[in-house]
């Protein structure tokens, strides 16, 4: 496999909400496979993509004690070899001041990370949560032979989320911490804040500072998030993003995001806007459009969620 070889302006980061089948006791499985077909003015050819992205995690009978494993996979069909994937298992205890994983854990910085943007072609948000939007560890997972262990901590307190992890960096000896909070200063408004740092000279930590609302059938959020980013340097990205729950239309979602970047050699911004409809049980559809500086780009996506 091919460290971010497969897209020519995308890498990954997805956390679906997915419906939950009914699982045996113990069992608790989020799993979503996707279709992509994406075209536009820096793409040669119509390129199609799948994803598989999931969770399974098992609590042992009488017992706070379980294991779980996170997966994601993305490859174009006809180039497989070239896939972006991980597949990471950690152990987990439930307390009740919340949960605490260790093995290959996910960042603190998943608490406050928005899920995907039906506003924005899969290829384009995958890359842009890794090089841009999101911690540093889930890029890091991605790529070949990556060795990383952690510990995890998530706990909520009325209207207090916390979170918190540690990640060892088993070929480089360094260390990546991460912390974040959502505090719901009312029912529709949260604040959100999060910190990275990496044990690695030269190398400033990251911020994330946000603010996320929902007022009758509309959410919204903004966040700026700055520092050093893992692959790509110093840079600051302002994004906000707006969803319509459109109300006579049962499951049906619209989309805008608007995403500015002032980094390294880049002062560009992208506007996107799409749709979702869960068509059919756990089945479903998206659509997007998205342009930067001229360059458009449409995507159409079919989805299973179980």
């Amino acid at each position: 496999m091919t460290r971010f070889a497969l897209l020519t302006s995308a890498a990954i980061v997805l956390a679906p909400t997915l419906a939950h089948a009914e699982m045996p006791p113990g069992l608790y499985s989020d799993f979503e496979i996707r279709v992509a077909a994406v075209d536009g003015d820096n793409f040669a050819d119509l390129q199609t993509t799948f994803t598989v992205d999931g969770t399974v995690r098992y609590t042992f009978s009488g017992t706070n004690f379980g294991v779980g494993l996170d997966t994601l996979l993305v490859s174009e069909f006809d180039d497989f070899d070239n896939r972006l994937d991980y597949y990471n298992l950690y152990a987990f205890y439930e307390f009740g001041g919340g949960v605490l994983s260790f093995g290959e854990t996910a960042s603190a910085i998943d608490l406050i990370d928005m899920d995907r943007r039906i506003s924005l072609p899969e290829t384009f948000d995958v890359q842009l949560g890794t090089n841009f939007l999101g911690p540093f560890i889930n890029g890091f997972y991605l790529q070949d032979d990556a060795q990383a262990y952690g510990l995890t901590y998530e706990g909520s307190f009325d209207a207090l989320q916390v979170a918190a992890s540690v990640h060892y960096l088993d070929d480089f000896e360094e260390w990546v911490y991460a912390a974040a909070v959502d505090y719901a200063v009312s029912q529709q408004v949260n604040l959100l804040a999060g910190f990275e740092a990496i044990s690695v000279d030269g190398v400033d930590p990251r911020l994330w500072l946000g603010l996320a609302a929902t007022f009758g059938d509309f959410d919204a959020e903004v966040m700026v998030r700055t520092g050093d980013t893992p692959f790509v340097g110093d840079a600051t990205v302002y994004t906000a993003d707006l969803y319509y729950n459109v109300p006579t239309i049962d499951d049906l979602r619209i989309g805008a995001t608007v995403l500015h970047l002032d980094g390294p050699g880049s002062d560009d911004t992208l506007y996107g806007v799409g749709f979702e409809y869960n068509a059919f049980r756990n089945f479903g559809i998206e659509g997007n459009f998205s342009t930067t500086d001229g360059d458009n780009t449409f995507g159409l996506e079919a989805f299973v969620r179980f």
